[in-house]
Formats: structure tokens, sequence, C-alpha cells
């Protein structure tokens, strides 16, 4: 759970749905009141295989952008980037669904907030690269001989 720049944010939970979709969800709270305002955040995504983001939700008046869309993590071809933010709005619950199901891994500067003309990076549990394996579906009735 990295504080960068006054606001913390937690990974919750990621839940591997039946239909092999995986839901993935965060929380940003802002310690008192952070200057310079948060602008964006963004998390860091597999590139190989390509992550696909399915949906998306974030708090009222918040905008999601997939792809290379975050200055602060530039050097990665795969983001998910929460904009339209501001001290107003950032205190919520973060939510996205990828095709497929993956591994969670906390990586190193995987979280990038911008506030102001800086990035701050951190330490945060992301969709790693390793598929999980797939549900075995029980069988069911009784077996003949």
């Amino acid at each position: 759970m990295p504080l960068l720049a006054g606001y913390q944010i937690d990974f919750i939970n990621a839940v591997c749905n039946p239909d092999n979709t995986q839901t993935w969800t965060y929380s940003v709270t802002k310690i008192d009141t952070p200057k310079p305002e948060i602008s964006n955040w963004a998390l860091i995504l597999c590139s190989d295989p390509m992550h696909i983001v399915l949906d998306s939700s974030g708090p009222p008046g918040s905008t999601v952008v997939v792809g290379q869309g975050q200055p602060c993590l530039v050097t990665f071809s795969n983001t998910i980037k929460w904009e339209n933010l501001s001290n107003d709005n950032v205190d919520g619950i973060y939510t996205f669904k990828l095709q497929g199901c993956f591994q969670p891994e906390t990586l190193q500067n995987s979280v990038a907030v911008k506030a102001g003309p800086e990035c701050y990076f951190g330490e945060l549990t992301v969709p790693s690269c390793k598929p999980l394996n797939p549900p075995i579906t029980p069988i069911r009735g009784i077996a003949f001989k």
C-alpha cells in the first residue's frame, strides 16, 4: 500500500470470474489535502501476453485510458490510467476487468501517480504475465460401467 504524493493506493483483490475474466479492485484515499493535486494514476499491464481490458470503473468524473497513455510510465507499452482526477474526486474504488485470469504479483515501480509536474512511483500488486490455470469443471453424474 504505497503512499505517493499524499495518496494511498491499496490493492483490494483480484477475482477470477466463471467466464474466464478477472476483476481487479483497488482503492485510493487522499491523506489530508495533498499539494500539488493528483491529475492521474496508472498501473503497468503485461504486453506479452497482452492484457486486454474489457471494462473499467472509477469515481464520478474520472476517465480511463488503456495502452501507452501515462507520461510517468512511458517506457511501458501497456498501462491502465485513471485521469481527470483531483482532490475532490480521487477517493474511491477503481476496478478493471481483464480477459483471462493472471497471477497477482507485487512489483516495484508498478504504480505511478502524477501530481503537478512530478511523477511518484511505488510498489503494488498488479496482474503478472503468468496466466492462472483455468478452473476445473467438476464432472457431474454417475459413471456407468
